[in-house]
């Protein structure tokens, strides 16, 4: 393999950051992966390509050892070409903007490969059926870290910062939707306590085991009870 002189510096990360996705792809790896074999963290990687970080020279190596390449292969000659510039977006555009659901779902596909969190609203019903009991539960641990994933990006997202989440103006309405999703699935999921009989029932007639109106509902029979044994 060559060995890569870092005494020079990189001049153009853009094209470093195109080579990187590049061979990523070609792959057909996702950042998880690329991360696990590379012991770069996905983040990092996913920070790199998009150009809003400067990789360390040992990052490079790690990289271009687990991609089976070249660290040159990585980095882009001094007299290259200039890389283009993508066209931003006007702010006129920009305010006209939506953020979807795909926008998000391309986002958790690409750094842990799954996006149950990001299902269109039908398929999104039906994410804990037609599987095993042991199969809902763990994805609804997916489901869980697709949150701790997405959360901080819509935040930043809300603060202006750099994020690979396109700006849209109903961020509010997408962190919305995918915080009433995260707290759903939790009552979706079978309990510790419910029979596999139960829970293939509860499955059947699409309900959840237990929510918030339920218990509301369970609170107001408790207290009509007492207020009939009062007036007995």
């Amino acid at each position: 393999m060559c060995l890569y002189n870092f005494r020079d510096e990189v001049h153009d990360y853009g094209r470093l950051m195109d080579r990187l996705a590049e061979l990523r792809e070609r792959r057909a790896l996702t950042l998880r992966e690329l991360a696990e074999m590379s012991g770069v963290a996905a983040d990092t990687i996913n920070q790199i390509e998009l150009g809003h970080r400067k990789p360390r020279p040992s990052t490079l190596r790690k990289l271009a050892r687990a991609l089976e390449v070249d660290v040159e292969e990585l980095v882009p000659p001094k007299d290259a070409a200039p890389h283009p510039s993508p066209p931003e977006m006007t702010a006129q555009e920009e305010r006209r903007r939506k953020l979807s659901l795909e926008d998000i779902r391309a986002l958790l596909a690409e750094r842990v490969g799954h996006a149950w969190l990001a299902l269109p609203d039908k398929q999104w019903d039906a994410w804990w059926k037609g599987v095993t009991r042991e199969e809902v539960a763990n994805r609804y641990l997916q489901i869980r870290e697709e949150w701790g994933l997405v959360m901080p990006e819509l935040d930043a997202l809300g603060k202006g910062e750099p994020t690979p989440l396109p700006r849209g103006r109903n961020i509010t309405d997408v962190y919305s939707k995918l915080f009433a999703r995260r707290w759903e699935a939790r009552f979706l999921v079978p309990q510790a306590a419910e029979s596999d009989r139960e829970f293939q029932k509860r499955r059947l007639e699409s309900r959840h085991f237990r929510t918030f109106t339920e218990e509301l509902r369970q609170e107001q029979q408790e207290a009509d009870n007492r207020e009939k044994r009062v007036g007995a």
